[in-house]
């Protein structure tokens, strides 16, 4: 059997990966639930943000050319002759010469164009402690300390476009514009298998610890996925195909772990030609990682099928099942990052590397990228000193310091 390269395999998951369904979603709820949620149409401003003039601080509002004669030595007096709060809708007018105390987010009285900020004002007050009078000792700005109308977004601006992730920052914005409802794509449900009889409590001889369903689902969920239902079988086909068929029943994705390599035990190959799975590709031109599978399932969801070495699993999940994430949140591919190789790396004829790295910028900027000690795909102590992945695509060749070359980052790229 040919192996796919890893281009063509993310050209078929592009083809074979349905979007999820766009749901209309109201904005209270999402303060808290739906993180990584996709927006799927557009929304724009129906009104301009600021809705209207204010100050930007606390102080007075004034004409600016009542102020334009001031100096130090002849300071020009404004009579306070009212006062405006946040939120208050009757304005008192300033008379030519005068001023009105304003507080931050009011609105511009009518006849004013600037904000003297509070501690510039020389304020005399009252015994009450009301302002009386303000002086001024040098001009100030026409326009100073406003907020105009319509200076953050405009009436027709976008606020949020499809593509975007719904991230706190544009959830904010959401709000400031009295959005109720919002068409979303909201992050995969995942249903998890994880695979094989020699997982145990490692105290045990010949018993492992489970690292592959930590991992994944600690990645999906910050992701944004929901994780549906994490399970285990043994290397019995008839088993895994049971359990695959109930969290095909309850996921938008399916992923297992373990069992799709070429060894007599290796059943989820078996397990998926039970249920009638279409296979779309098996073992791919990559280190490390080669066995991973993607098939679809009939009339339900995409499964991926990662290897049990636990880089293989990583490798699968940030370069594949992470492509298969973005096409159903309807987000383009991934666009590649380069940075500077700070060691050589030996190519693997014909297939494309993916090596646990460290990322770094040097004094001038610079983004470099060095591998790390231990690359083969049973150890994770590398991992964990990770922050990112070194690319080298197959047909590349060696690599010499100072080579520009493809990184990525660990987690789910974001959009």
């Amino acid at each position: 059997m040919s192996l796919t390269s890893s281009d063509e395999a993310l050209r078929l998951i592009r083809a074979n990966v349905p979007d999820l369904p766009v749901s209309r979603i109201p904005l209270a709820s999402l303060e808290s639930s739906h993180h990584g949620a996709v927006v799927a149409a557009a929304v724009h401003a129906g009104r301009p943000l600021p809705g209207f003039d204010n100050a930007a601080m606390d102080g007075f509002a004034i004409r600016a050319a009542d102020s334009a004669a001031a100096t130090e030595a002849q300071p020009v007096a404004l009579a306070v002759s009212g006062s405006v709060v946040a939120g208050q809708a009757e304005l008192p007018e300033a008379a030519p010469g005068a001023a009105i105390e304003i507080m931050t987010g009011a609105v511009l009285p009518p006849g004013c164009d600037t904000v003297l900020p509070l501690e510039r004002s020389g304020c005399e007050r009252d015994a009450d402690g009301r302002p009386r009078r303000i002086r001024l000792t040098a001009p100030v700005r026409q326009g100073a300390n406003v907020r105009r109308a319509g200076e953050d977004y405009a009436t027709g601006d976008l606020v949020a476009g499809p593509g975007m992730t719904l991230s706190p920052e544009r959830l904010m914005a959401l709000a400031a514009h009295g959005v109720g409802e919002v068409s979303l794509r909201l992050p995969a449900r995942v249903g998890l298998l994880t695979t094989g009889r020699e997982l145990g409590d490692a105290r045990r001889t010949a018993q492992i610890n489970d690292s592959n369903g930590p991992y994944l689902a600690s990645w999906l969920a910050r992701a944004g996925c929901t994780i549906s239902e994490r399970a285990w079988a043994d290397d019995d086909p008839g088993r895994i195909a049971d359990t695959v068929a109930r969290l095909a029943s309850q996921s938008d994705l399916v992923i297992t772990t373990g069992g799709v390599s070429a060894g007599r035990l290796d059943a989820v190959p078996g397990a998926l030609a039970r249920l009638g799975a279409e296979t779309v590709w098996h073992k791919l031109a990559i280190r490390p990682g080669k066995p991973v599978l993607f098939a679809r399932l009939p009339e339900g969801p995409p499964l991926f099928g990662l290897p049990g070495n636990p880089i293989a699993v990583a490798v699968g999940l940030r370069f594949f099942v992470a492509a298969a994430l973005r096409q159903m949140l309807g987000l383009p591919p991934e666009e590649r990052e380069y940075a500077l190789s700070d060691s050589p790396v030996r190519a693997r004829p014909g297939l494309t590397f993916f090596g646990k790295a460290r990322i770094t910028l040097d004094a001038s900027g610079k983004r470099r990228v060095a591998l790390l000690e231990g690359q083969e795909s049973f150890r994770i102590r590398p991992l964990a000193e990770a922050n990112g992945w070194l690319v080298l695509p197959a047909g590349q060749g060696d690599v010499a310091p100072g080579t520009p070359v493809q990184v990525a980052s660990l987690s789910f790229p974001p959009a």
